[in-house]
């Protein structure tokens, strides 16, 4: 590795760690609109499994079990375009060789719908583990208990419970079979859960309105689906860990900042594939407060300027404001500032961060591109700044001991101030002369994979990275593969949205 990547200075680490860490934030949140909660119409989210679920509860997982369906059909193509040819017939001959498992007998009849683990309760203090159950909406319920009782060795009690009969394992567990579902739910009073959830004694999930919101948000035909509470998880950790009483006690920082009501709404994801992409949608129903400036759409100037051969390539805007709305000069986010930076000052790296940051009102931009020889790479940090003395100023004193040392070379000029670990990667990005990312065929077929238009967002080549180290991995047949990946996250039309594409085609 070269010496200027080894002994990278302590204030570029400060710089990259807090953009890093607001772009980490940025991807739990996704705010919706109110009005109308229509019931979801398509999709992993209007199974009826959902029906059968209790609505107070921590994490639900649903996954399809249809292998015939779209989301299935497209999985498996984007598995051949990767190199895994029949996946399905390896996988059933995985389970007979190393398992014993008889697909046609013991797999089938779970299939044909969905799959659906849901977790009412994380209590740390239940030594019998969380308490919650899967579901299979099954071709076959009955056949789906015979195989798990087949399977296991130990003996059942049968009860019943509101004409709904049942069977409690010796060893734990309890089984039922309620209509076309089996459910294999962790305790008694789950079951019974489920059952007054079914006959509308107790609210289901799928009449929830924040299920209903996610779910529509995230709208379409679906792998899998994921519904997660932060708020309730957090309030059950901080009681079991009694930490609920020491709150109040130090401030709360994402109270402070503006970010409180991000982590206490219930969060969903979605997972959906087609014959060229996979994709990973996210939602979240709460407030990304200051986060807001870093997520308007926008053409990115500096994805037309990098090599067309950029490997990474990530892109925010208006730094600068996020910095303003989280840390203002009024009430309780001036003192929490004043609170880290006096802290700080005493090695001098904070306060100058934070001017650093003040530049940043337009794109800020880090591209990562392989040599020609392929036996190093290349990489230069940009931004867009107004004005130009007062930025090299600071850059300077930033990076000082790198400059001195002579790992890096910094370029202020034409509204760009640029750093790079030589004259020439810094040239090969402003000079303009060779082809660009953004003509690139590749980076345009997985952008093209998105639903929305780029603002705050993140590229890889992922062939362009292996190719560079095709030495170190010889049993890799790269030759006609081109795959991507891409992260998008956005305000558009009063709400955060998020979008994760694993992209295959566009070879340039």
């Amino acid at each position: 590795m070269p010496s200027f990547l080894q002994r990278f200075s302590t204030r570029l680490a400060l710089v990259i760690g807090a953009v890093l860490a607001i772009t980490a934030i940025v991807v739990l949140s996704f705010v919706l609109r109110d009005g109308g909660i229509p019931a979801p119409t398509d999709g992993i989210g209007d199974i009826p499994t959902a029906h059968l679920v209790p609505e107070d509860i921590a994490l639900y997982v649903a996954l399809s079990t249809d292998l015939d369906s779209p989301s299935w059909g497209g999985a498996l193509d984007e598995a051949e375009d990767a190199g895994a040819e029949d996946s399905l017939a390896q996988l059933r001959e995985l389970l007979a060789t190393e398992m014993g498992i008889d697909w046609d007998e013991e797999i089938e009849p779970f299939l044909g719908g969905a799959a659906v683990l849901f977790v009412s309760s994380l209590d740390a203090e239940n030594e019998e583990g969380p308490a919650g159950a899967v579901i299979f909406r099954a071709r076959d319920a009955t056949a789906a208990e015979a195989v798990i009782l087949d399977r296991r060795s130990d003996g059942f009690e049968a009860r019943e419970y509101r004409d709904t009969p049942y069977k409690v394992m010796e060893e734990g567990g309890v089984l039922a079979v309620i209509g076309d579902h089996f459910v294999y739910a962790a305790d008694e009073p789950t079951l019974h859960a489920i059952v007054d959830t079914r006959l509308g004694d107790t609210r289901a999930l799928a009449d929830a309105d924040d299920f209903r919101r996610l779910r529509n948000a995230l709208e379409g035909d679906a792998l899998a689906f994921v519904y997660i509470h932060p708020g309730n998880v957090m309030d059950e950790a901080l009681e079991a860990s009694g930490a609920e009483d020491a709150r109040g006690e130090e401030p709360d920082i994402l109270a402070t900042i503006g970010l409180d009501e991000l982590f206490a709404e219930p969060i969903g994801v979605v997972v959906k594939t087609d014959e060229d992409s996979f994709r990973v949608q996210a939602a979240m129903l709460g407030d990304p407060g200051p986060l807001v400036p870093l997520l308007r759409p926008r053409d990115s100037r500096f994805a037309a300027m990098v090599p067309a051969e950029t490997a990474v390539f990530v892109s925010v805007y208006d730094v600068a404001g996020v910095v303003d709305e989280a840390f203002g000069d009024t009430g309780l986010a001036a003192r929490l500032r004043d609170a880290v930076l006096e802290s700080a000052d005493e090695e001098g790296e904070l306060g100058l961060v934070e001017d650093v940051l003040s530049l940043f009102e337009g794109e800020l931009a880090f591209a990562l591109w392989p040599s020609r020889d392929m036996d190093d790479f290349g990489f230069v940090l940009l931004a867009e700044v107004d004005n130009e003395d007062y930025a090299r100023e600071l850059l300077e004193e930033l990076f000082a001991e790198a400059l001195d040392a002579g790992e890096v070379i910094l370029s202020v000029e034409d509204g760009i101030a640029a750093v790079g670990p030589s004259a020439a990667a810094i040239e090969a990005v402003l000079d303009g002369n060779g082809p660009s990312l953004a003509g690139s065929e590749h980076f345009s077929a997985t952008v093209a994979t998105l639903d929305r238009g780029l603002a705050t967002f993140a590229y890889v080549d992922i062939t362009g990275l292996l190719t560079s180290a095709v030495d170190e991995l010889e049993a890799v047949d790269l030759e006609g593969v081109t795959l991507g990946l891409i992260v998008n996250l956005l305000w558009e039309d009063d709400r955060m949205q998020i979008e994760a594409a694993f992209a295959s085609g566009g070879g340039d």
